[in-house]
């Protein structure tokens, strides 16, 4: 190879060089035009940016020419030229190639459709996804998903948060026992963990004070919606020490609205150019109501729900609208659930109701969250309460038995936040392969 890779730089960079400078780039064939027997113009496409690169017979030669001319799309090409400022035709950075590569040719017909103005059904697309994510606005997705997660460990980390990696094969099914995987472990039985809540209690337990994960979490939920999975990523955070859960709630819109900010800076133009609108940045504090307030509010405009303490997605759609009309805001706490739709390990404001919210974004549950009983002697109630048995849960009850901080946390699934902020149809353009009842490969 002529070309030496070593020496590449990301298109992003390149664009903005010097008028002249000699460069290297290396990326996909994106689209082309021929020009006759003397010139090709071509779009090539790495990870950060596009770049149209003209090739010239007088600068590449004849067989170079009519070899670029007749490469198919979606080929990967290193490609070596000067950089030309401001060009007559596009106003923009281009290349004036000097020698280029072929390093892997595309077959010439795509099983899907990729570019603006076209699309492929979405199980189509989800079959041949590594293709898929080669267009700009899925691309663009999975990078804000990735500056998602740095954004919110810098926030974490200088919080005093520590991050954490919990097992994810348990031998006691985690939180309620429902919608659990069942796996073969050697000669027993065992789960994957559908969140990693018992042990970021652990961690409080073991005298770490502020912990926070992000990882893989599994639901074993028949569910076809647009915004379930079967497997997704989860951000958990557990703060110990804490007074009320009105300090994790707290917390927690102050992560929001810095991590939102900061995305705004890097990639509000390609939001407004791929997706149609600008990000929002919500203003402090976020409403609250009580979960009975918010039944109350609901049905009065219309829609009637059911006060068996919990809200259907519709109520939660409708009062999202309210709380938009009457606060201007796009978020809205939801606090004070009854304990009897909580699960046991929910501190107690009072007998019937507990320190937990649900966190809306646009009418959307994106977060629940809850201040935690830390008491020993509590919880073994409250598991009674529920019905439940305390020996399952031995090693949790363990966690408690030796002094716990007060402490309490949130947990969310960053798939269906990227969804509520770039106001996708459906959650499976923002994972990057998708796990649901009907989908395990590729």
């Amino acid at each position: 190879m002529s070309i030496h890779l070593s020496e590449r730089k990301q298109i992003q960079t390149v664009l903005a060089s010097e008028n002249g400078e000699r460069v290297l780039i290396a990326g996909f064939l994106k689209r082309k035009r021929v020009l006759g027997k003397k010139l090709v113009f071509g779009i090539i496409q790495d990870n950060s940016e596009e770049i149209q690169a003209v090739f010239s017979v007088s600068d590449i030669g004849q067989e170079n020419l009519e070899t670029i001319a007749g490469l198919p799309l979606q080929s990967v090409c290193a490609v070596e030229g000067m950089i030309q400022k401001n060009a007559v035709r596009t106003k923009k950075p281009e290349m004036l190639v000097l020698a280029f590569e072929v390093l892997s040719a595309s077959e010439p017909q795509l099983p899907i459709d990729l570019g603006p103005g076209t699309e492929s059904a979405m199980d189509l697309r989800l079959n041949w996804r590594f293709l898929d994510l080669r267009d700009e606005r899925q691309r663009t997705i999975m990078l804000m998903l990735s500056d998602f997660e740095r954004f919110s460990r810098d926030f974490f980390y200088r919080e005093g948060l520590r991050e954490i990696h919990s097992p994810k094969i348990m031998g006691t099914a985690s939180e309620s026992g429902a919608e659990v995987f069942t796996v073969n472990y050697f000669d027993a039985r065992a789960f994957l963990a559908q969140s990693p809540q018992f042990y970021k209690q652990m961690a409080i337990a073991s005298g770490f004070d502020r912990v926070f994960e992000i990882a893989p979490a599994y639901r074993a939920e028949k569910s076809y919606t647009n915004r379930h999975l079967t497997e997704f990523v989860s951000l958990d955070v557990e703060l110990g020490y804490i007074e009320d859960v009105e300090e994790v709630m707290a917390f927690e819109e102050r992560w929001i609205v810095e991590v939102l900010g900061r995305l705004k800076e890097g990639w509000d133009s390609n939001v407004k150019r791929l997706f149609g609108f600008e990000i929002s940045v919500p203003t402090l504090p976020f409403p609250r109501i009580r979960m009975e307030e918010a039944i109350e509010k609901v049905n009065r405009s219309g829609l009637n729900v059911s006060a068996g303490g919990d809200l259907p997605s519709e109520g939660e759609k409708r009062l999202g609208q309210l709380i938009a009309e009457e606060h201007h805001h796009p978020f809205v706490f939801v606090t004070h659930f009854p304990f009897s739709v909580r699960p046991f390990y929910h501190h107690k404001a009072d007998p019937r109701t507990s320190c937990s919210y649900d966190l809306l974004w646009n009418g959307v549950e994106i977060t629940t969250g809850a201040q935690r009983e830390h008491n020993y002697e509590i919880l073994k109630r409250q598991l009674a309460e529920k019905g439940m048995k305390e020996e399952p849960l031995s090693d949790y009850l363990n966690f408690f038995r030796f002094g716990c901080p007060p402490h309490g946390g949130f947990g969310l699934g960053i798939a269906r936040f990227m969804m509520s902020l770039l106001r996708l149809e459906n959650i499976r353009e923002a994972v990057l392969l998708t796990r649901d009842p009907k989908r395990v490969t590729p």
